[in-house]
């Protein structure tokens, strides 16, 4: 579990300096990626839903963002991102296509729908989050001179 967590950290990491996010923000970028992976983590062995678990996850991940936006005066999408990038359901999605290619209708089915569930689980935390958040949200972008 611990090393799934350090590549949560590095992938989000990379994720934050591909869409060149400052330096004194990576650290807490990356971080943001750590902590939404252990809070799948956490999920993943109490709770047996893929929903429920990117769900929980997806809005840990939104209040992160909204939280470091707010310290760091800041878009929330900045941190929150990088921070949703453990959860894209890359297996699920290349195994779905595999089983396209392969004409395994069955399996195809069945990844497909996990991906989309996934895929929808992580987009309802967002807009949860934005719908709670989004009215108490000040001007937090930085002027631009």
């Amino acid at each position: 579990m611990v090393i799934q967590v350090m590549m949560a950290f590095v992938g989000s990491l990379g994720f934050a300096v591909i869409f060149r996010t400052k330096r004194e923000r990576l650290l807490f970028t990356a971080l943001g990626g750590g902590i939404t992976w252990c809070l799948y983590l956490f999920c993943a062995f109490r709770i047996p839903s893929y929903f429920a678990c990117n769900l929980i996850a997806a809005i840990g991940a939104a209040v992160y963002g909204e939280l470091m936006a707010h310290v760091f005066k800041t878009p929330p999408v900045v941190f929150r991102v990088p921070a949703m990038v453990p959860l894209i359901p890359g297996g699920s999605l290349y195994y779905t296509l595999s089983a396209a290619l392969t004409k395994n209708q069955n399996l195809f089915i069945e990844k497909g729908m996990e991906t989309i569930i996934i895929a929808f689980a992580i987009s309802v935390g967002i807009v949860i989050v934005n719908l709670v958040c989004g009215p108490f949200r000040r001007d937090m972008i930085e002027p631009h001179e």
